[in-house]
């Protein structure tokens, strides 16, 4: 019903019940007013429409990242044994710690000798960058591969110094095709 007050659901149900003093056929009317059930029921099936087009975008999102990840620090193959992480875009802390599990894994399931970090693309040049890098060298080290750092911008290198890294025993170079050019000399010795 459309009242003064907006609109209102109103449920009435008749029934042919006995009247239970004379034993003749009645009608028995029953009138509820149901608006503040079926508005619940409006509110909760909206909130249920929300929350399944929140969980789609949420996990749209999710893959898109990942999928942006894989884009912005691919792993390839450069040579046998040899694998390149060129890495774009800016390192911090959640996105470093992806970039480093992703590498260690590729790592051990291909067995790579040697691996070229190019720096290059790198957009962060904060101490916390030269941190996760640094680390991420340590680990590389720890499962047998020689790292190769490539295309260290001017500004992560003061960051590497600020901090105190210990990159020594590190091959530094400028480019990756000079990266490449050294892992395929370095297979040869």
């Amino acid at each position: 019903m459309r009242t003064a007050e907006g609109e209102r659901w109103h449920l009435v149900e008749a029934r042919q019940v006995p009247d239970p003093v004379t034993g003749e056929p009645a009608i028995l009317v029953q009138h509820v007013d149901e608006t503040g059930r079926r508005t619940a029921e409006q509110t909760a099936e909206a909130q249920a429409r929300f929350a399944a087009e929140l969980a789609d975008a949420l996990e749209t999102v999710q893959r898109q990242k990942q999928e942006i990840l894989m884009l912005s620090a691919p792993i390839l193959e450069v040579a046998t044994g040899t694998l390149a992480l060129p890495v774009i875009g800016a390192l911090d802390g959640p996105r470093s710690e992806e970039i480093a599990a992703r590498l260690l894994h590729a790592v051990v399931e291909r067995a790579a000798r040697c691996i070229i970090l190019d720096l290059t693309g790198a957009a962060t040049a904060t101490a916390g960058a030269a941190e996760y890098i640094a680390q991420l060298v340590r680990s590389l080290r720890l499962l047998g591969t020689r790292p190769i750092v490539t295309g260290v911008p001017p500004a992560l290198a003061q960051a590497f110094a600020e901090i105190g890294a210990d990159l020594s025993g590190v091959m530094m170079l400028r480019s990756l095709r000079d990266g490449i050019r050294a892992s395929a000399r370095r297979a040869f010795n």
